[in-house]
């Protein structure tokens, strides 16, 4: 969760956790979930909106008595908090000239607002001297 109310619920897809010691664990978040956590404006860009809840179903201690719930309105802040610094890559495209669409593929949320037609380009062959570039384009943007 962050101050301007937007929260994210993790999935079952994050559930490796990795035992440090007894009193922390670190939990390996899922591909899904790491995703969404990017996608959400105005979240998780540094410490200042970076906020934790938890319910008591979280976790019990040895004995079973079971972890103190954190709710919302009291969410706790990231003491510790590493910004993403890793640039997105193109993992495929598909090129429809039916539909006249390129949909291209990439390995996180980007910023479509940021799209500069002009820095695509097709050609013949892996290397070559014969391209095309693209001159202009509409982007729309889904989640897959």
């Amino acid at each position: 969760s962050n101050q301007m109310g937007r929260a994210r619920k993790l999935s079952s897809e994050s559930y490796d956790i990795y035992k440090m010691d007894h009193t922390v664990i670190s939990i390996q978040l899922g591909f899904s979930d790491l995703n969404r956590i990017k996608a959400t404006e105005m979240f998780g860009l540094g410490i200042v909106d970076t906020w934790i809840t938890i319910r008591d179903e979280l976790i019990d201690d040895m004995n079973y008595n079971p972890v103190v719930e954190i709710p919302d309105g009291q969410a706790q802040q990231a003491s510790n908090f590493t910004l993403d610094t890793t640039s997105p890559y193109l993992l495929e495209y598909h090129l429809d000239f039916v539909s006249e669409t390129m949909t291209l593929h990439f390995n996180e949320p980007i910023n479509i607002s940021s799209i500069d037609y002009t820095e695509i380009s097709f050609q013949d062959g892996f290397s070559s001297d014969h391209n095309y570039s693209l001159t202009d384009g509409e982007a729309n943007s889904y989640n897959d």
